[in-house]
């Protein structure tokens, strides 16, 4: 391999390395929570999590498929005081913010739900109901 090769390789190298150095100074300096610190049960990990910041999506959005019956589980942490919405149903959870809310929504009827955000209409997931 040829020196200006070399050099092209250590400067992206560098560049990528500073990039992800970078995102996680400035992620450290926000005051989110880690979403499975505060959970309320061990099968934290398992859960799917929402972050939402300034009325954006933090994260990718939520696809949750369960059989009708079971509950579906999920943490959402927000900057702001709001409410998670299941569409289609009557279910909504109140959401605090500052905080990672342990969330479980039980449908009543198989279908495509979306999981909205009220205030913003911020979709932030669907939960796929099947029968069993």
């Amino acid at each position: 391999m040829n020196k200006r090769a070399l050099v092209y390789l250590a400067l992206t190298s560098a560049t990528l390395g500073g990039a992800y150095l970078y995102m996680q100074i400035k992620l450290a300096g926000q005051s989110s929570p880690d979403p499975h610190a505060h959970s309320p049960d061990n099968h934290a990990q398992s859960r799917p999590s929402i972050s939402v910041r300034g009325g954006q999506l933090l994260t990718e959005a939520v696809r949750l498929q369960i059989k009708l019956g079971q509950s579906a589980h999920l943490l959402v942490f927000t900057d702001q005081d709001d409410t998670l919405v299941l569409e289609g149903t009557s279910m909504q959870a109140t959401l605090q913010a500052g905080k990672t809310n342990a969330i479980e929504l039980k449908p009543e009827s198989p279908g495509l739900y979306d999981l909205v955000i009220q205030d913003t209409g911020l979709a932030v997931g669907q939960i796929n109901v099947i029968t069993k």
